[in-house]
């Protein structure tokens, strides 16, 4: 009970991005079918090649597209850590260095192979890795300021905090618990 609280805890307060999103995002959908552009004078297919239309993708995409940032983000903040540090920890599971996780799925890029065995992607849509990461990097976080002297406090700990995170991240957190989300789903 404590942990599906925590987690709670932690996607409570980005429920009203993605609700929001998803709202416009039903709203794009409804109006982009030929009949309803059509009281308009216009085809889907103008639609989606016009500006308004990929407004309409900024705002209803941003919320899904860096949904790790934001899983991140709260995890750091509820389990006292600095949430900027979080933000920029999700935010590097998602970087666009990284083969999309979708193109992955769907053969259209391959993933990048570190030491020849770990496959790396970015971390479209991931929600355990993202909370693991901000659980344990807020934990680190933490522990490092109670070990760093004040006077290297502020350069030193996020360095670390971002070197380690980054490893276990990439290369140990996040193909375990995709892995794992994929055998849940």
């Amino acid at each position: 009970q404590v942990s599906v609280r925590t987690f709670g805890d932690v996607v409570v307060p980005i429920l009203p991005a993605i609700v929001a999103a998803g709202l416009f995002m039903g709203i794009r959908g409804a109006i982009n079918n030929d009949t309803i552009l059509g009281l308009f004078g216009t085809t889907s297919k103008a639609f989606a090649a016009s500006d308004f239309y990929t407004y309409t993708v900024v705002l209803t995409d941003t919320a899904f597209a860096f949904f790790p940032a934001l899983i991140s983000w709260s995890a750091f903040r509820v389990f006292g850590g600095n949430p900027v540090i979080g933000s920029v920890l999700g935010l590097m599971l998602v970087n666009t260095a990284l083969p999309n996780a979708w193109n992955v799925a769907s053969g259209a890029a391959k993933p990048i192979m570190f030491f020849g065995l770990i496959p790396v992607v970015g971390y479209q849509n991931s929600v355990l890795p993202a909370f693991f990461i901000g659980l344990l990097g807020a934990k680190l976080e933490k522990w490092l300021h109670k070990k760093i002297p004040d006077v290297l406090d502020l350069l030193v700990v996020p360095f670390l905090t971002f070197l380690v995170m980054s490893v276990l991240g990439l290369f140990i957190i996040g193909p375990i618990f995709t892995s794992l989300e994929n055998v849940i789903l």
